[in-house]
Formats: C-alpha cells, structure tokens, sequence
C-alpha cells in the first residue's frame, strides 16, 4: 500500500485561508458595531442639545436615567404610583426631565434597558451637554458685538467687556441700584458696591436694559440682547444681526435648531437659558463656571422658579406668548387663526362642494319634477 503523503503546502495555503476569512468576519463585526455606535451617538448628540436647551441647561443625566429606568421596572400602576407619591423635590424633577426626553426621543427607554448601551448613552448625552454650551456660548460671545451700536464698540474677545466698559457696567449693574446717579454708579464700579451677583438680577434682561426693584417682573426677559441671543440660537446668528440693522429675517441655508426640531414655540428653561448666557457674554469672564463670583447656576435657577411658579402664571403665560410671536411669528399668527389655517380652508371648500352637489340635486329635481294632469 503506498505510504499517503500529506501536501503540507496545500494545508498551509487552507488554514492561512481560513484564518484571513476569520480576521475578516471579525473585522466586520468591529466595524459594523462601530458603525452602531457613531449612528446612535449621531441620533443622540441632537436630542441631548435639546434637552440642554429647551428642558434643562444642567440636567443632571446620570440621576434622570436611573429615574426613567425605576419607571420602567414598576410593572403594576399601584408601584409607579408609590413611586410618584414618594418622589422627592429632586425626583421630580428627574421625572420631568425623563418624561420631556421620551417625548423627543421615544426609543431612549429600549436603549437604557440595554447594559450594553447605557453607558454610551450617558456619554453622549454628556458630551451634547457641554458642546451645546460652548456653541451657543460662543454664538454669543461673537454675535453680542454687532447686535448693537456700542459705546465705544465692544471688543470681540473678553478682555475689555464686564466692568472694563461702561455701557457693559450699566448692563451688568442690578436694578437694586441708580445707575444714572453719579454717586450710586462709581460706588457699584468702583468700590463693588453693591457686589454684582445673582441675587439682585441684571439690567440687561430688562426692557430697554433698565429694571425696576419695586416691580422687577415689569420688563423682566424682554431686552433686545436677550431676543437676538434666542434668534441667534434658533434660527442663526445673521438673523439677530438682521434684527439690528432693521433688514428683515435671514435664516441662511442651514436648518437651525429650531427647523431641526420642528420647535414653534419657546419654553420657561430656554428663556432662562439665553438670559444666563447674555449675562456671562457681557462679563470678562474667560470661563463659564457654575460657582463663579456670580453664580451662573443659581441664576439659571431663580429666573426659572420665577417662571415655573404658579402664582405668576397669568404674567409668565402672556411672557411666552410674546416671545412666540417675536421669534416664531407665523406659527403663532396660525395658533391665534386657527381658521386661516390650510386644513380649515380645505373644510371650506368641501363644504363649498357639498352645497353646490346638492344646489345642483335640487335644481335637477325641479327639472325633472312630473307635471300632474288637469
């Protein structure tokens, strides 16, 4: 019997084979779950901006995400309703959160349920936080210099705004003091006093950048800064510029935030939102820190309890209602007229053709009708 001989070369060219197909599958798999990941962090990036936004500038996301997932888990209504009745201030206010990101971003619950994922998840909805802020920190930075005719103009970069220039120290002084009165204005510039901080708020979130300290709703949040800043924010930044220069609306090319998330409407935390960043834009401040002489987060914070509390709704409500119609002025006409909109003109004219189809069935009758006999 011949002795059978193993071709060595040919089982080596085999096993090399498989090996590289092996590498290759599982090059695949690498890029595939990669590819998974880039397009999950590019549907959340958005919403967590959004979230940053419209619902909460400094939402803590870790604790929001616990919140949804304890919702999740209650598997009967007399638990979730333990659950709400045992819900601290704080819990609360993870619950709304959780329940404004379900809202804009239904398939969160899926991913949060997921082990694997939810790490990522808080990753990216970290990372949006932060670049949301630095976007639009910087769209006010740059954009503040030309919303208005500035005297002496305002330096582009920090150095030379917050108590370096006088039309800023106006703006930065609380309405607690007199700026037009020489000896009020050089005790706040010059001696610090009364310290600019958030207890007493700005003159540059008033109407006309002066506040009342006996009424300090009366103009609260209508300044012409803080406007273009949320133009600038929702539509783009040529359109706040357009504002000043008087030369109607420019939204560019580019889908703004507002387009991207089909927003017609402003809400309490955006107002208080872009009234913070105003703020910080006018200071000298090179960093936007919560814990800074002037305490940017509490400042967030107060205005939005100012807004949020129910005992100045009727005068928050005609607040909104007003920011609607500066920054979205046709869908707030179309709310307002809601029988000017298309769907009420497309009733009209079936109704218009349904009266005329029975106009005609009468008039069709009549022509028809049998005369009797004499």
């Amino acid at each position: 019997m011949p002795v059978i001989r193993s071709n060595s070369n040919s089982t080596a060219a085999v096993d090399a084979g498989r090996s590289e197909s092996s590498a290759t599958v599982s090059r695949k798999k690498k890029r595939t779950t990669k590819n998974k990941k880039l397009g999950l962090v590019d549907r959340l990036v958005p919403v967590g901006k959004y979230m940053c936004r419209m619902v909460s500038f400094n939402w803590n996301i870790c604790q929001t995400l616990d919140q949804g997932l304890a919702q999740i888990a209650c598997a009967l209504p007399e638990e979730e309703k333990d659950l709400i009745q045992g819900a601290t201030d704080k819990d609360k206010g993870f619950d709304r959160c959780w329940d404004e990101l379900i809202k804009i971003a239904p398939y969160v619950p899926d991913l949060v349920m997921n082990c694997d994922a939810i790490d990522l998840v808080e990753m990216t909805f970290d990372y949006a936080k932060t670049t949301s802020r630095a976007e639009d920190n910087s769209k006010f930075k740059k954009g503040v210099a030309s919303w208005r005719t500035w005297s002496p103009p305002l330096p582009k970069g920090k150095k030379g705004r917050g108590f370096a220039h006088p039309e800023c120290q106006r703006m930065l002084c609380p309405i607690s003091v007199n700026f037009a009165d020489p000896k009020a204005r050089d005790a706040f510039v010059l001696e610090k006093s009364p310290p600019a901080t958030h207890h007493v708020w700005p003159q540059c979130a008033y109407s006309g950048y002066t506040g009342n300290i006996k009424n300090p709703g009366q103009g609260f949040l209508r300044s012409g800064l803080i406007k273009q800043g949320a133009l600038s924010i929702m539509h783009s930044p040529s359109e706040a510029k357009k504002l000043e220069n008087n030369s109607g609306l420019d939204r560019g090319t580019r889908p703004g935030f507002a387009d991207m998330h089909a927003i017609t409407q402003v809400t309490r935390p955006f107002l208080a939102y872009v009234a913070t960043l105003l703020r910080y834009s006018l200071s000298d401040e090179e960093a936007f820190r919560v814990n800074s002489p002037f305490n940017y987060g509490q400042y967030y914070t107060d205005i939005l309890e100012y807004l949020e509390d129910p005992i100045f709704q009727d005068t928050t409500d005609e607040l909104l209602e007003w920011w609607d119609r500066e920054i979205f002025p046709d869908a707030h006409h179309a709310r307002q007229n809601p029988d000017l909109s298309g769907f009420s003109m497309i009733k009209r004219m079936r109704a218009g053709l349904a009266s005329s189809d029975t106009e005609d069935a009468q008039s069709e009758a009549a022509e028809f009708q049998e005369v009797p006999l004499e």
